[in-house]
């Protein structure tokens, strides 16, 4: 039980890190076009 819930929890983490680093690459992409 535990261990699921920590798989799920890094999970999540590894969600909004990569949502977050195609945010980062949206916002370096309009720098530099626009």
């Amino acid at each position: 039980q535990k261990l699921s819930l920590i798989l799920t929890f890094t999970n999540e983490i590894g969600l909004s890190l990569l949502k977050g680093r195609l945010f980062v690459l949206k916002v370096i992409l309009k720098e530099c076009f626009f």
